[in-house]
């Protein structure tokens, strides 16, 4: 590890780290820094196991779209379909609820009603607790006393992002009741052995006497371990006291037990189109389709998605401009019990990183929403330690008249719904998407939309046929832009010779 990156490490207090990059389905480069143990005075190591909290997320996706690929589920279904009950929200119980907005944390679930409060008055309960108990209001039983209104807003399901872990427990009971299996053994079998990746939704099924203990500073500014502290004896076997449809005790939202090295394989996999060194677990489509902006926010705009830095998003993942400034990528992030980690490539070029530390005085990055000063300054200095492997490539970018897709190198880009190319304008979320362009505001009542991508910026007026860069020159345009469809309709090939000069 580089002097760099050791001096950011101390300057923050980190307990350990390891960091791996990788290309695709190739390991570049994989590094630890201190402690494992304190106590034991164990040195952390690039092949030590750490929970890695939601960066667990991303398996669950990985399990739901192999079933959609099987024909098993579709996104767009209600949840209740494939649950047997009925889940509604309350305050809209006519509106289903879907396996997409659940991905996308759209599904109107908030984690302070009755998950938190069960997690809070005993973790055990997840073991024994049906997870109808928490989110069929219609089911009255006398153990049911978890279920609470304010486990859903009062928001209309798809409208609204709030980040929810329950909504990943359900996706993993899903998981298990159309595969016939639980979920810890779904994943094993169809995940992790395929990518020959040692780790477990169950922290005795790995090596655990080589996994690092999580450290939070208490309110008395002292260290203390939180998790994976086992001293020596080895961790008791999670078994779930409940049929299958109740994965909660897993953690399919946080509960993987896995190296960085290790997770840096599964996401290659990813980065790769669904291969990773010849074995094949998702196709291509799938690929794509994770990776595809499912919403955006604009950068003007407030809200629960601001305060974790999301602008916008794909199907799970995070797309982010802000984590290393002038390189958009795609990842998630995970932060429980002390642990920080991020895994995060560039879609363009499948080139990308995964990181984790088990404790340290963490800050937030005020000039990047939802992230850590850690977290930029590592993956900054990661960046520039590789600065030719992440150097930008130039893309080639088609399109027709007519298709309900634009292709960014090999990647499909697919408009939104049933909507297609009109001439050269395509709804604003398919720019951002292919160009790497946040939505700086939008006003739809005025036919006002601002992209932008760094220092450049294009405003565009519904029915004008000119755009306004950033230093007011007027930029003519060939179509004039509207608005339909719930979107804006802005010119491809202007933006393309824009943003790329």
């Amino acid at each position: 590890m580089d002097v760099e990156l050791k001096d950011i490490l101390a300057a923050h207090e980190i307990v350990g780290a390891v960091y791996a990059v990788f290309d695709k389905d190739k390991l570049i480069e994989t590094a630890a820094f201190g402690w494992a143990n304190i106590e034991q005075q164990r040195l952390m190591n690039c092949s030590c196991n750490m929970r890695l909290a939601s960066l667990s997320k991303v398996v669950t996706t990985t399990a739901i779209m192999q079933l959609r690929e099987q024909n098993k589920l579709e996104l767009d279904n209600d949840i209740s379909d494939y649950l047997g009950y009925l889940v509604r929200n309350p305050h809209y119980p006519s509106q289903p609820i879907t396996v997409r907005q659940l991905m996308m944390h759209t599904g109107s679930l908030a984690d302070s009603g009755g998950y938190n409060a069960l997690v809070e008055y005993d973790p055990a309960l997840l073991l024994t607790t049906p997870l109808r108990e928490l989110i069929d209001g219609g089911w009255r039983q006398a153990a049911g006393d978890w279920y609470s209104e304010r486990t859903f807003l009062n928001k209309l399901p798809g409208e609204h992002f709030l980040y929810s872990n329950l909504g990943y427990i359900i996706l993993g009971s899903i998981v298990e009741l159309l595969s016939g299996m639980n979920f810890c053994a779904y994943c094993e079998t169809n995940i992790l052995q395929p990518l020959q990746m040692p780790t477990a939704f169950d922290a005795a099924l790995v090596d655990w006497e080589n996994t690092a203990t999580l450290y939070k500073y208490d309110s008395n500014g002292s260290l203390r371990p939180v998790k994976g502290n086992y001293q020596g004896v080895r961790p008791v076997p999670i078994a779930v006291k409940l049929p299958l449809g109740n994965a909660a005790g897993f953690g399919p939202q946080g509960g993987l037990m896995c190296s960085v090295p290790d997770y840096a394989k599964f996401l290659g996999m990813i980065a790769n189109g669904g291969s990773y060194q010849g074995v094949r677990l998702l196709t291509q489509k799938s690929c794509d389709l994770l990776q595809q902006l499912q919403w955006f926010a604009p950068l003007d705009s407030g809200g629960d998605h601001a305060e974790i830095g999301y602008w916008q998003q794909g199907l799970d993942l995070q797309v982010t401009d802000d984590l290393v400034k002038g390189l958009r990528l795609a990842g998630h992030g995970g932060d429980a019990y002390g642990l920080i980690a991020g895994a995060y490539f560039d879609r363009m070029t499948g080139k990308g990183f995964v990181m984790a530390f088990n404790g340290g005085r963490y800050l937030p990055d005020a000039d990047s929403p939802g992230f850590l000063t850690v977290e930029t300054a590592i993956a900054g200095a990661i960046v520039r330690r590789h600065a030719d492997f992440f150097a930008k490539q130039a893309s080639i970018i088609s399109f027709t008249n007519g298709a309900r897709a634009v292709v960014v190198n090999s990647r499909l880009v697919e408009l939104p719904g049933e909507l297609s190319i009109d001439g050269e304008l395509v709804p604003e979320i398919t720019l951002n998407d292919v160009f790497g362009t946040p939505i700086a505001s939008l006003d739809a009542e005025r036919g006002e939309i601002t992209l932008a991508n760094g220092n450049k910026t294009l405003k565009f007026v519904v029915g004008k046929n000119y755009a306004i860069a950033a230093n007011g020159e007027r930029i003519l345009l060939q179509q004039a832009p509207y608005y339909k469809a719930g979107h804006f309709w802005l010119p491809l090939g202007t933006m393309r010779e824009y943003f790329a000069s």
